[in-house]
């Protein structure tokens, strides 16, 4: 111990210590020693690397003697130690109920180190498929409580080799989905979040569904106290995607999305958003706009247009039919209102990366442009939208 701390004030690098300890995996006395005397050094902190290196040899050659100091480090209520432990609880073969039951007891401790310790643990024991269901209750038992870096470990708990998420009912399935509503930025921690998602969607639409709109309630709250750091939907269209749920499910949550965007007094750019991510650019997606718009007042036709301004492609080019159809289902300023939201639409670049020239790209883009409003039909139901497009060439 001396000579460990005389390296570390000496800035020695220590790194072959944790190394060293596996050389006593078989001898218990000496690896309780070592830990009891780490536990009561007045420096623990700086050491708590170090112990928890002896505790992750004592997990793995002396299983009973581990558990054994982690209950009694959960009794003394010492975070230090229970952080060394907490990173030490993962077990790599024959696993036992009192294994689980561990990473469950770490997980209610109140220290985010000590839940991401709990949570890494299980990232990685779903093998043990006798062990699966109690693994499942460990990790939804623990409160993530906004902390974006436990949040990430409990998605990667339902990853590859952690828990299956054929486990889940719809409950637990909701309760899971609602430990990511109050994290502030989904795409820090390598995006462990939208990858959860990407695979939870296609089970639990409805709950996926329900955190994103709840995900848009929570940031407009936050907008009108000025705090805009709720990232929602940036990473949406290269992440979450709905395409893997039945169509019939989708158009279902494409109907509640658009009933709640029409009504929306507030900037509707994350209902429109949540609204193409859901139903996609389908047919049955396209006539559900139509029906709607012809029944919306004033308001609801601004924010049809705003949904046409939020889609990917150029609706006036690639889905003539449906522009034409949508056009002739409003009339007087609402029918103007949607015409230049689809022409405004079809001019903007929907975004994107490209390399090269920027002055030769645009220009590349206008030259695209004007070929295809040349090439638009001549249809009456058509001919205001041409003109208009015709002026923006």
């Amino acid at each position: 111990m001396h000579q460990l701390l005389s390296c570390m004030n000496g800035r020695v690098k220590v790194s072959g210590f944790n190394l060293y300890m596996r050389a006593f995996l078989d001898d218990p006395e000496f690896l309780s020693e070592m830990a009891d005397s780490l536990v009561g050094h007045p420096e623990v902190e700086r050491l708590v690397n170090h112990l928890s290196g002896v505790l992750y040899a004592m997990r793995a050659g002396q299983p009973v003697l581990f558990r054994q100091k982690a209950w009694g480090f959960l009794n003394l209520g010492s975070r230090t130690p229970i952080r060394a432990a907490a990173f030490a609880l993962r077990v790599f073969e024959d696993a036992v109920g009192e294994d689980v039951a561990l990473i469950k007891a770490y997980g209610g401790f109140h220290d985010p180190v000590v839940k991401q310790g709990a949570l890494g643990a299980i990232a990685y024991m779903g093998k043990f498929a006798n062990l699966q269901t109690q693994l499942l209750d460990a990790a939804i038992a623990i409160d993530a409580g906004g902390d974006p870096q436990v949040a990430s470990e409990l998605a990667d708990a339902f990853g590859p080799y952690g828990v299956p998420l054929t486990l889940l009912n719809s409950a637990q399935a909701a309760a899971l989905a609602s430990q990511f509503l109050p994290v502030k930025d989904w795409d820090s921690q390598q995006q462990a979040i939208p990858r959860f998602l990407i695979k939870f969607v296609s089970l639990f639409p409805d709950e996926t569904f329900e955190l994103l709109l709840n995900r848009i309630r929570v940031a407009e709250t936050a907008r009108l106290h000025s705090n805009y750091s709720f990232h929602t939907f940036g990473f949406v269209h290269l992440g979450v995607s709905f395409e893997a749920v039945r169509a019939e499910k989708r158009l279902e949550l494409a109907a509640k999305c658009i009933e709640l965007l029409v009504r929306a007094k507030s900037p509707v750019r994350d209902y429109a958003e949540l609204f193409w991510t859901v139903g996609g650019y389908d047919q049955q997606t396209l006539d559900l706009i139509i029906r709607t718009a012809s029944n919306c007042d004033d308001v609801g036709i601004e924010n049809v247009a705003q949904l046409i301004e939020k889609a990917i492609p150029h609706l006036a080019f690639t889905h003539t039919d449906f522009a034409k159809a949508l056009i002739g289902a409003v009339s007087g300023a609402d029918r103007q209102k949607i015409i230049e939201a689809l022409a405004h639409q079809a001019r903007h670049h929907p975004g994107g990366g490209f390399y090269g020239d920027p002055s030769a790209f645009l220009a590349a883009q206008s030259e695209q442009f004007s070929k295809q409003t040349a090439e638009l039909p001549e249809d009456p139901g058509l001919e205001d939208l041409t003109k208009m497009l015709r002026r923006l060439t």
